[in-house]
C-alpha cells in the first residue's frame, strides 16, 4: 500500500452488546484499534482503558464509537466476539500491509471478495450488501421474502446465534470498509474464510459425521434456510462438514406464498434419519425463543421475518417434546416433500395469519394442528 492511500475498516456487532471496535489505517501506517465493550468483560474493559488513555480529547471524539450497554434481556456471547475482533485485527493487519481485495471466481448471486493474509492465502470473505442479487436491479431478486441487499445482516445474526447455541457457522460480523478497490466504503458480511478440501457435493454424502450433519440441519430449520445445497457445505482436511452462506435465511412474508421454501439437500442424506443426539434435543427443548426473537428484530430482521422464526421453532419444540427425534422428520415438518401440498409450517403460518390482530398462543396453535 502507498504511503499516500487510506483504508477504514469499522466492525460493529449489532445493538446487542454493546460494543464495537474501529480500526483506521492512515498515511504513515499506524493504526488505532478501539475495543469498547460493555460485557462484563474484564479482558476487554482494561484493554479499552489502556487504548482511551493514549487519545486525546480530539481524537476519542474522532475514533470511538460507544453503544450504550442496555442490551442486557438479549443472549450474550463473549466468544464470538472476541473471534471477530481478531478476525477483523487479522483484515485491518492484511490491508494496512497492501492487501488488496478480489473478487473470488466461483458461482454467486453476488460479490464475493476474498482478502488475504501475508502468505498469499485467504482469511476472510467479504460481501457487500449493495452487490447483492437484486439491489440493482429488481428483477435479479434471488429470493421471495428477502430483500436485496438484507443477505449481509443475516449472515452475521445466524452466524451469532448459531454459534451463541452450540451449532455449526463461522464467525461473521458486520463490517464497512473503504478502499481504493471499492471506490468509496461498502458495507456488508465479513466472515471467516474456511480452509477446505471440497464442496460436499464433491463427495459421497455417506462419509459425513452424524453430528455435523444434525448440527447443520438443525440450524437450517431453525433459521429456515431457503439455499442448503451441496456447493454450501465445504469439507475440511479433517473431514469436518462446515456450513457457509447464511444470506438466504430468515424468510419475510407468507410461508408459500410472498416467501420462498425452506430447501435442504441434506434431507435424503442417510444421517438425516439417525436420531438426535441427547445434547441437540435438549439444545432445542432449551432454545430461548423470546430474547433471540429481540435480538433479531433489533437486528433489523422484519417482523414478518421474525414471526415466521417463532413458528419454525416452536414446531421444533412441540415435536421434540412429541418424540419426533430425527432431522428427516423435524424436517419434513418444516418442507415440502411434495412441491403441490403445504407443509405443516406452511399450514400453521396460514392459520396464524388469520389471526394476527388477535393475541394468539402460538403454541396452542402449533399442538392443536400437530395433533390433527
Amino acid at each position: 500500500m502507498g504511503s499516500q492511500e487510506v483504508f477504514e475498516l469499522k466492525i460493529s456487532f449489532p445493538l446487542f452488546l454493546g460494543s464495537s471496535l474501529l480500526c483506521v489505517g492512515i498515511e504513515d501506517r499506524r493504526a488505532l484499534s478501539i475495543h469498547v465493550c460493555a460485557l462484563k468483560c474484564q479482558v476487554c474493559r482494561t484493554k479499552t482503558e489502556t487504548l482511551l488513555q493514549k487519545l486525546s480529547e480530539e481524537e476519542k471524539k474522532r475514533y470511538v464509537s460507544i453503544i450504550s450497554p442496555r442490551y442486557e434481556k438479549y443472549p450474550l456471547n463473549p466468544t464470538f466476539c472476541r473471534t471477530a475482533i481478531t478476525l477483523a485485527a487479522r483484515v485491518e493487519k492484511a490491508l494496512q500491509n497492501g492487501s488488496i481485495p478480489s473478487l473470488m471466481d466461483v458461482e454467486a448471486t453476488g460479490g464475493v471478495w476474498v482478502i488475504k493474509g501475508e502468505d498469499e492465502q485467504p482469511i476472510a470473505i467479504f460481501k457487500p450488501a449493495d452487490e447483492e442479487a437484486g439491489v440493482k436491479n429488481a428483477e435479479d431478486r434471488a429470493r421471495k421474502g428477502i430483500e436485496p441487499g438484507e443477505g449481509a445482516v443475516r449472515e452475521h445474526v445466524v452466524s451469532y446465534l448459531s454459534n451463541l447455541s452450540g451449532l455449526a457457522a463461522p464467525v461473521a460480523t458486520m463490517v464497512s470498509i473503504t478502499h481504493d478497490v471499492f471506490e468509496g466504503t461498502k458495507t456488508g458480511s465479513l466472515q471467516e474464510y474456511v480452509v477446505h478440501e471440497n464442496a460436499s457435493w464433491d463427495m459421497g454424502p455417506g462419509k459425513f459425521a452424524v453430528d455435523d450433519v444434525q448440527r447443520i440441519g438443525l440450524s437450517d430449520l431453525r433459521f429456515l434456510n431457503t439455499d442448503r445445497h451441496g456447493g454450501n457445505m465445504v469439507v475440511t482436511s479433517e473431514g469436518t462438514l462446515v456450513p457457509i452462506d447464511h444470506a438466504y435465511c430468515l424468510p419475510g412474508g407468507q410461508p408459500g406464498k410472498s416467501s420462498d421454501d425452506v430447501w435442504v439437500e441434506w434431507l435424503t442424506w442417510p444421517q438425516a434419519k439417525a436420531p438426535l443426539s441427547e445434547v441437540l434435543k435438549k439444545n432445542v427443548l432449551e432454545y430461548d425463543i423470546e430474547s433471540n426473537s429481540a435480538f433479531l428484530r433489533e437486528s433489523g430482521i422484519s417482523e414478518s421475518a421474525v414471526k415466521n422464526f417463532i413458528i419454525v421453532n416452536t414446531i421444533l419444540k412441540v415435536a421434540v417434546q412429541r418424540d419426533i427425534d430425527n432431522l428427516k422428520e423435524l424436517a419434513m415438518l418444516c418442507c415440502r416433500t411434495d412441491p403441490k401440498v403445504p407443509c405443516l409450517y406452511e399450514r400453521i403460518a396460514e392459520r396464524l395469519s388469520e389471526e394476527e390482530e388477535l393475541n394468539v398462543n402460538i403454541k396452542a396453535v402449533v399442538e392443536e394442528m400437530m395433533a390433527m
